[in-house]
């Protein structure tokens, strides 16, 4: 290769890792939305289509990574993150927010680094030949899974409602006015994000001085729960319908019992590899399954074995340096909340995160966010765990199923 063009992809690497920050960062600013304005702005210019490619994959690698923490620290998740908040809010609250970042980025790398041997030794040959035989029975996978879980609850009449009420929720969000683009936003951030903030402020609850340092952690369970996470991101990754939030919430009843800690770097695992996996597919199936592949699709045209190797390097290299990335810009939001008042800063997010909806999604939206705040809250005063609300994804998924 020559050394002009690798200096060009490193290039590309870098300003895709800088644009990953700020999609991870700002919940409103998708990954998906950056790569189809991409598309539209350079995909007849004489750009070469292979360099923004490469843009598009670092800064989805690094997005996974970095959206954690708006997640974690301001209570705004997205449909990557959302299951991971909640165990999450229980560390920040403890004053271990910095321990939850850390298991969040160590499940990313590690599984990114389980992803690559597994991907040269199995998964060339694997993954066309599950797709063919499960890709059509999605629904009833869901189906199955969904009714074991609703069985294993402890409040069983309550979170089947819990669970079908959001599922109705989701239903009629999907058929609002409201773009398909944006709709999440207002969703998620009602059932998960406002609800929380309003039932913290109704209890005047306060955030600890955050721990600096990190305690000593199992490493047998945290390479376990990265790998039960790698297997959930493969899966997630290929599957129709069937995103990492969804695999988020059926890992969580299965695999994560008096474990929740660890749980987190399984969401950190899950969000990067079904990232990775979805632009493996273009190759692998022949279908893209996220706007990012779609976009890479749309610009490489057909993707060949040396694509694959360069996605997956620059992958690695990516989340190499986010990880070191979300540890630091972890630090510095965590150092400055546990100075403020709160109350005060949950007030502040209510009305911040309410004006991003509103500008993104206007006065329907905001409707759409306050009943899903008034779920969540319902939910979580009936003693129904709020990981039952993923019923507003889950649902629609299987309806389309059918």
């Amino acid at each position: 290769m020559p050394l002009i063009l690798l200096l060009d992809i490193f290039i590309c690497i870098f300003l895709g890792i800088i644009a990953g920050i700020f999609t991870g960062l700002l919940p409103a600013i998708h990954i998906n939305l950056v790569a189809i304005i991409l598309l539209s702005a350079f995909g007849s210019s004489p750009f070469d289509p292979t360099l923004l490619a490469v843009f598009i994959c670092s800064m989805a690698i690094a997005h996974s990574f970095l959206d954690f923490i708006p997640s974690l620290v301001f209570g705004m998740p997205s449909g990557d993150t959302v299951i991971a908040m909640l165990p999450g809010h229980k560390l920040l609250k403890k004053g271990r927010g910095k321990e939850a970042i850390f298991l969040s980025a160590c499940g990313g790398l590690i599984a990114y680094m389980i992803f690559v041997l597994f991907f040269v030794f199995s998964l060339y040959n694997i993954i066309p030949f599950v797709y063919l035989f499960i890709a059509g029975h999605i629904a009833y996978v869901l189906i199955m899974c969904v009714s074991i879980i609703l069985l294993l609850s402890k409040n069983r009449f309550a979170s089947f409602s819990c669970f079908i009420l959001a599922g109705i929720y989701g239903v009629a969000c999907f058929d609002s006015p409201v773009s398909s683009s944006y709709i999440i936003l207002p969703m998620l951030s009602g059932l998960f994000g406002f609800s929380n903030l309003v039932l913290s402020i109704s209890q005047k609850a306060k955030i600890p001085k955050q721990k600096t340092t990190l305690p000593l952690l199992n490493r047998f369970k945290l390479i376990k729960s990265s790998f039960t996470g790698l297997i959930a991101g493969i899966v997630a990754g290929f599957l129709p319908g069937f995103g990492s939030s969804q695999s988020g919430f059926l890992v969580e009843k299965f695999a994560s019992k008096n474990n929740s800690k660890y749980f987190i770097s399984t969401l950190g695992a899950i969000n990067t590899i079904d990232l990775i996996m979805s632009i493996m597919c273009i190759y692998l199936i022949s279908r893209a399954r996220s706007g990012s592949a779609i976009a890479i699709e749309k610009l490489v045209g057909m993707i060949e074995y040396s694509h694959v190797v360069l996605f997956i390097g620059v992958g690695a290299i990516s989340a190499a340096v986010s990880f070191f990335l979300v540890i630091k810009l972890g630090d510095v939001a965590l150092k400055h909340i546990s100075r403020i008042n709160y109350t005060l800063f949950n007030v502040s997010m209510l009305v911040f995160a309410g004006s991003i909806i509103l500008y993104f999604t206007g006065a329907y939206g905001l409707f759409i966010c306050f009943v899903g705040t008034s779920l969540g809250i319902y939910t979580k005063l009936s003693n129904v765990r709020l990981s039952i609300l993923m019923g507003c994804l889950i649902i629609p998924v299987i309806l389309a199923g059918l």
